[in-house]
């Protein structure tokens, strides 16, 4: 299997493509299963309320901070946690991060503040520096008065634990070449003058539209293009380079400059 550079989606900036040739629909679906399942991020699983005294329940609180985004590369510096229910005393500053988010509303009567998720805030014991991928991610709101202070822990996981280390949200995967095969079908004297003055792209809704049933689409069955819609928690570049030395056969030296290049934007 040999992977080719990496490129992004000009509509849709935290999607990106790459080809893979001399593959095939085993290896392609492997790749993909290899993303959801086996591909490690850092998540928080732990959330300790000490004290809420606003309008939102603390089992309301506990999931909107675990399902905040946080963005860490260096994933294999960090001892692995795998146990997701475990004991705040369980965790480690090797192998977890600790944030705090204590805020209390003390404007005037009738003053509502934002809770970020940027206040989420990480302990200096930390020696990882995780970043909260989406800090203007509004947590909660706190009336005049009211208080919020929790504790949350963060641990390396993968997609096989849970949904919330997954770092893509799509990873399909189409054969780069698809042609249609003709030989069954009896155009009339019109569609084959049809078919001779449209290009390629409407000869193929016509034919999708029209004859499905008799037609058949013969696909390359070694070239493909696979691509990936980033969560934020994993940055493209680690994730491409991740699938390279898992698949590509030890050629992740062919990509170097694509990687630096795209490392420096």
């Amino acid at each position: 299997m040999s992977i080719k550079a990496l490129r992004v989606d000009e509509k849709f900036p935290n999607r990106y493509y790459f080809d893979v040739s001399d593959a095939n629909f085993q290896s392609m679906n492997e790749m993909r299963k290899y993303c959801l399942r086996d591909m490690k991020t850092l998540a928080f699983t732990k959330v300790e309320i000490m004290e809420n005294t606003s309008m939102f329940t603390d089992e309301i609180i506990e999931e909107r901070v675990k399902l905040v985004p946080l963005k860490f590369d260096k994933i294999d510096k960090v001892e692995a946690c795998t146990q997701l229910q475990v004991k705040s005393n369980d965790f480690t500053h090797n192998n977890s991060a600790k944030f705090e988010l204590k805020i209390h509303n003390n404007k005037k009567k009738n003053n509502v503040i934002n809770v970020f998720a940027d206040d989420l805030k990480l302990s200096d014991e930390a020696i990882h520096t995780p970043k909260i991928a989406f800090p203007d991610s509004v947590l909660l709101v706190l009336k005049s008065e009211e208080i919020i202070h929790l504790v949350a822990y963060a641990i390396i996981g993968v997609g096989d634990d849970h949904p919330r280390f997954l770092p893509v949200s799509i990873t399909p995967f189409y054969s780069s070449k698809c042609v249609w095969d003709l030989t069954n079908i009896l155009l009339t004297p019109e569609e084959v003058k049809l078919m001779e003055n449209i290009d390629e792209k409407q000869q193929d809704l016509f034919i999708e539209k029209h004859y499905t049933i008799k037609s058949k689409l013969q696909c390359d069955e070694k070239n493909f293009t696979f691509f990936f819609e980033c969560i934020g928690n994993r940055s493209h570049t680690s994730i491409y380079k991740e699938l390279v030395e898992k698949f590509g056969k030890g050629k992740l030296t062919e990509f170097r400059s694509v990687l630096d290049d795209l490392e420096a934007e």
